[in-house]
């Protein structure tokens, strides 16, 4: 077709399981999921309500699309788009193009080359803009949405100056780390990973976050005074 590059299709229905043909594709990887239980009617009653899969299966691609920011996703969901991301490097209008129903604030951004095998990038809200439980505090390792035993220890460590406890903003925690220094064979799913350089890391959390947003009071106070300070003249 016009305006079509050659690609292919991959499926794996019926009789046709895996087969790989050419065809007509924009650029870029599209996934449909049809009758996912058709042979296998028994899983079935393992399932929850649709409500419940839909969340789940939202969550794995916003955690794709807010680590892949330079890539666009669509999320369609019975011929409705449930959400859709540009794929222009911009995290704060991706994540309210994800989670329409939350009030707009400000996300912040902080980043810190650590050394040569360690990198962080945080994204998070003012210390004014919080919720009541850690929806939105997330810790990515080299993209991969992973769970640390230490991770929120260390977050509430770093912020403990300058919010209040039970409490919690939104924080997105990139680390980008040489994967020689990760264990990632601890989980099955490879939800959960060790570092071998754990206190490194714990530091590298704490710090990063009391950094992150001490740099952002700093702004808003010396913001404030020039303001104060500011003779109006007609």
């Amino acid at each position: 077709e016009t305006g079509m590059s050659s690609g292919f299709k991959i499926d794996n229905f019926s009789q046709n399981k895996y087969k790989v043909t050419p065809t007509s594709s924009k650029k870029g990887t599209k996934i449909e999921v049809l009758n996912l239980f058709y042979n296998l009617p028994a899983r079935l009653k393992f399932l929850k309500s649709n409500i419940s899969e839909l969340n789940q299966i939202k969550k794995v691609i916003s955690d794709k699309a807010l680590s892949y920011l330079d890539v666009s996703f669509r999320f369609i969901n019975d011929e409705k788009i449930v959400f859709e991301t540009n794929g222009k490097s911009d995290f704060n209008k991706s994540f309210f193009d994800i989670y329409k129903n939350e009030t707009p604030f400000k996300i912040e951004h902080y980043e810190e080359v650590i050394n040569k095998d360690l990198k962080i990038d945080i994204y998070y809200s003012e210390m004014d803009v919080f919720f009541p439980t850690r929806k939105y505090q997330m810790l990515y390792v080299n993209r991969r949405p992973v769970t640390v035993s230490f991770f929120y220890n260390a977050l509430d460590n770093g912020m403990r100056n300058y919010i209040s406890v039970g409490r919690y903003p939104l924080i997105y925690f990139f680390i980008d780390i040489n994967p020689s220094l990760i264990d990632i064979n601890i989980h099955p799913a490879k939800k959960e990973i060790k570092f071998y350089n754990q206190n490194e890391i714990y530091l590298a959390i704490q710090n990063g976050i009391s950094k992150a947003v001490s740099k952002t009071i700093k702004r808003d106070i010396i913001d404030d005074e020039v303001i104060n300070n500011h003779v109006f003249e007609n």
